[in-house]
């Protein structure tokens, strides 16, 4: 079965990242976007989904760009 990530705001530089259930850090857009691709977390390869809510923000930015 597949896994959903959560998403956490680190202290330092006020970046965005996102924590897998498997515990890996990435940057925010980075693994929005590699999750969408592969559907796994690149280091250790557990499947894992984007949350419904993610996804619809990256289908509404895609359009918008489309624009």
């Amino acid at each position: 079965s597949h896994l959903v990530f959560r998403t956490i705001v680190t202290d330092i530089g006020h970046e965005v990242v996102s924590t897998t259930v498997c515990r890996h850090i990435f940057h925010y857009e980075c693994i929005v976007k590699w999750i969408e691709t592969t559907g796994a977390c690149p280091y250790c390869r557990t499947k894992l989904i984007l949350p419904d809510d993610i996804r619809e923000k990256m289908y509404d930015a895609s359009s918008e760009e489309e624009s």
